[in-house]
């Protein structure tokens, strides 16, 4: 292994904030309904206010840790997925390009979408909110670095 890396530590933060007030009104709902049964139900409370926080801030947290790329001497391994886990193992030789897309906050965090166009008729391989210093330079080092060693192959191969 050469280098492995999550998505952007934004992509888990951005859903806690977008998803905060919703929060905020589900845990005042149960935090009513079980204040409304009386003071006895205390226990009942804590524990559903800490099953209503603990799935906020678990869920985007497992969301952020299921997704990670591995560039390795010979190929690029993306893995999706927690319980439905899917890993993918690209050559570098069959990569044909590998594609940058950011927005202005993106930019200003460092963060952006990693497309590797293979030689399949599938489409691109996309990774969103993937942190870009470093990974694409070394990713497109790697497959040129292949590249370059498949051709001079080629070359001996032909004297």
């Amino acid at each position: 292994m050469i280098w492995r890396v999550n998505r952007h530590w934004l992509f888990p933060a951005g859903n806690l904030l977008l998803s905060a007030p919703l929060m905020l009104v589900v845990l005042a709902v149960v935090l009513g309904l079980v204040d409304h049964l009386g003071q006895q139900s205390w226990p009942i409370s804590l524990l559903l206010a800490s099953a209503v926080t603990g799935t906020w801030f678990g869920a985007p947290m497992i969301a952020w840790a299921s997704t990670s790329m591995t560039l390795t001497t010979h190929r690029v391994i993306i893995e999706r997925g927690v319980l439905n886990l899917a890993r993918i193992a690209i050559p570098y030789n069959s990569v044909q390009s590998v594609d940058i897309r950011q927005n202005v906050v993106g930019r200003v965090f460092g963060y952006g979408t990693v497309e590797l166009e293979i030689g399949t008729s599938n489409g691109p391989v996309s990774l969103t909110h993937m942190p870009l210093r470093g990974l694409h330079e070394r990713l497109v080092q790697r497959v040129l670095a292949v590249a370059d060693s498949s051709r001079e192959a080629d070359d001996r191969r032909a004297v």
